[in-house]
C-alpha cells in the first residue's frame, strides 16, 4: 500500500506500458480502496456519483446514505432509508469477510468487549431481561447484558462531525453489517454506570454495488487515469489517438478516444480484472467537461521492466516530467481546459455573484428578470432578454476580468499557474532531463532534434486543439484538420526510424 495502485497489479500494468511503449499517470487510489480491490471487491464506475467513505466498516465503500460518506456535510443516518436500483447499481447490505475485518480493527473499528457493549454511553446493549432489538433477526436474545456469540459490537474510528458523539455498528455471523440506530431521544438516567432496558434498533448498512459474475459485490474506488503518453512512432492513425467520442456504456457515459479505450481494456486483462474491471473510464488530460482539481502526487508509471521506477511524481514536478518525455518522442495531449481564464472545475462555472455586478451589468440584470416575469416567455422578449444577459456577462468580463481571477477557486488559479509553467517547459527545447533519468525510458532512448522537436510541439497544440469531437460532422472536420498534419507526422516517423 502506499504507492496508489495495488503491489498486486504494478507489474501487470508497467507490462502493458512496455509492450505498447507509452507512460502512464494514474491519480492515487487511497489505501481503503486498495484493500478492497484486493479483496476482489468490484471498482464503481461513472454511474455511481456518491463519495466514498473513509472510517468505520464501510470505509473504502460507497455507501447509499451520504450520513456515512467521507464528506457528510452534516448529515445524519437516515433511519427511514428505502433503498432503491440507480442503472446498473443496487443497494446491497454490506458484508464483509474475515480479513477484511481484521485490517479495519484498530484503524476503523474498535471491537468492545461484551462489558463495554452492555454499559455502552448510550446504553447500546440494555442490560435486564430479555431483549431483541427491532428489526434484527438472528434467533437469539440478548439476556442481562450479555453479548450473544454470533454477534460484534464495534466503535467506528474517525467518524466525521456532526453524526453522533458516537456511533456503533454490529456485525453478525454472516458478515453482514448493521449501524445500531438510537433512537431520537434522551438517553436513559443510568445507576451505577448501568443503563437501564433501552429499545435500540439494528439497521443495516447500505453500500452501492454491482452484478458481477452472478453475484451482486459491493464497489470501492477505482483507478483514476490522469494521463496516458504514447511515443509518436506507435501511432499509425492520430485521429485514433486525438479524437474524443463519448459512449454511452452501461455504467454511464465515458469520454475517451480509441486508443485509450484499446489500452484500457489491455491493462484490465493485465491486473486480472477483465470481468470486474478496475479502468472505467477515460484519462483526466481528456476530461474537459468535469475538470477535476490537481493531486498533490500523480503516480507515473515508466516503459521499463523495472517495477522500482514506478513512483509518485509532485504535481509541480509534473510539468518537467511532461516536457522531458515530450522531448524524448511522446506526444504529450493536454486538456484544453487548464488553458483557458476561467476552466470548468468540478462541472461548474465560477458563479457570476462572486463578481460584483455594477452600472449597466445590474441595470440590465433587474431589466431581464422584470421582463421575464411580466411578458412571459414570447420569441422576441426571450431574445432581448438573451441579450440582455450576454451584454452583462461581457461587461462582467471586461470590467471585472481582475476581481473575478482573483476570486476563482484557489484550485483554478493553481491549474492555470500550474498550465504556465508546463508550457514554458514544453518549450524549452535546450533542457536536460531533471526529473527522469535515462533508466525511465527504453534503451532506444534519445532526445528530438530541434526540427523534430518543433513538429512535434506543433503536432500536440493542433491535436489537442481538435481533441473533442462531437457527433460525426464534428469528428469529419476534425479528421480534416489532424489530416493536414500528415506531413509533419511522416518526419517524424522517419526521423524516429519508423516507416509513416
Amino acid at each position: 500500500m502506499g504507492i496508489g495502485i495495488s503491489d498486486h497489479h504494478i507489474a501487470g500494468i508497467q507490462s502493458v506500458a512496455v509492450k505498447n511503449n507509452f507512460f502512464l499517470f494514474i491519480r492515487p487510489t487511497e489505501d481503503d480502496s486498495l484493500r478492497l480491490i484486493d479483496a476482489g471487491y468490484a471498482t464503481k464506475s461513472m454511474d455511481i456519483h456518491d463519495k466514498s467513505s473513509n472510517w468505520g466498516p464501510m470505509a473504502g465503500f460507497v455507501p447509499c446514505d451520504k450520513a456515512f460518506c467521507k464528506v457528510p456535510d452534516g448529515a445524519t443516518p437516515q433511519a427511514a432509508f428505502v433503498p432503491h436500483d440507480h442503472g446498473l447499481a443496487h443497494p446491497v447490505q454490506l458484508t464483509l469477510n474475515a480479513k477484511v475485518i481484521s485490517q479495519f480493527e484498530g484503524s476503523k473499528i474498535r471491537r468492545l468487549s461484551k462489558a463495554e457493549a452492555a454499559i455502552a454511553p448510550q446504553g447500546l446493549i440494555p442490560a435486564g431481561p430479555a431483549h431483541v432489538p427491532a428489526n434484527f433477526t438472528t434467533g437469539h436474545t440478548m439476556r442481562g447484558g450479555e453479548l450473544p456469540s454470533l454477534f460484534q459490537v464495534y466503535k467506528a474510528l474517525g467518524a466525521p462531525p456532526g453524526i453522533y458523539g458516537d456511533i456503533y455498528f454490529v456485525i453478525d455471523a454472516k458478515y453482514r453489517v448493521w449501524w445500531v440506530d438510537m433512537g431520537t431521544g434522551p438517553a436513559p438516567a443510568r445507576v451505577l454506570g448501568v443503563a437501564p432496558p433501552r429499545q435500540v434498533t439494528m439497521r443495516p448498512l447500505w453500500v452501492w454495488a454491482y452484478d458481477v459474475a452472478g453475484g451482486r459485490l459491493p464497489v470501492t474506488g477505482d483507478y483514476d487515469i490522469w494521463a496516458l503518453v504514447p511515443h509518436v512512432s506507435t501511432l499509425k492513425d492520430l485521429s485514433d489517438h486525438t479524437i474524443i467520442s463519448v459512449d454511452k456504456k452501461d455504467h454511464g457515459n465515458s469520454a475517451a478516444s480509441e486508443y485509450f479505450k484499446r489500452i484500457a481494456d489491455e491493462l484490465n486483462t493485465a491486473c486480472g480484472r477483465a470481468g470486474n474491471t478496475v479502468f472505467n473510464h477515460g484519462a483526466e488530460a481528456q476530461n474537459y467537461g468535469f475538470t477535476q482539481k490537481h493531486d498533490a502526487e500523480i503516480l507515473m508509471v515508466p516503459p521499463v521492466n523495472d517495477t522500482s521506477r514506478v513512483r509518485k511524481v509532485s504535481i509541480g514536478d509534473m510539468t518537467k516530467v511532461l516536457a522531458e518525455i515530450q522531448h524524448a518522442g511522446y506526444l504529450v495531449l493536454l486538456n484544453r481546459q487548464w488553458t483557458v481564464e476561467r476552466p470548468k472545475l468540478m462541472g461548474k462555472e465560477l458563479p457570476e455573484v462572486l463578481v460584483e455586478l455594477k452600472d449597466l451589468r445590474v441595470a440590465a440584470l433587474h431589466e431581464a428578470v422584470a421582463a421575464s416575469r411580466t411578458q412571459g416567455n414570447t420569441d422576441p422578449r426571450r431574445q432581448q432578454i438573451k441579450s440582455m444577459w450576454q451584454t452583462a456577462a461581457s461587461a462582467g468580463v471586461a470590467a471585472d476580468r481582475h476581481e473575478a481571477s482573483s476570486k476563482l477557486e484557489p484550485q483554478r488559479a493553481m491549474i492555470k499557474e500550474w498550465y504556465g509553467k508546463l508550457r514554458a517547459a514544453l518549450d524549452d527545447l535546450g533542457r536536460p532531463l531533471e526529473v527522469l533519468a535515462t533508466s525511465d525510458f527504453p534503451s532506444t532512448y534519445r532526445k528530438a532534434s530541434d526540427a523534430a522537436h518543433q513538429l512535434q510541439a506543433a503536432l500536440e497544440k493542433t491535436a489537442t486543439a481538435h481533441m473533442m469531437g462531437g457527433g460525426e460532422n464534428d469528428r469529419a472536420r476534425t479528421r480534416r484538420a489532424l489530416a493536414d498534419q500528415e506531413p509533419a507526422m511522416r518526419e517524424l516517423m522517419a526521423f524516429w526510424g519508423t516507416p509513416a
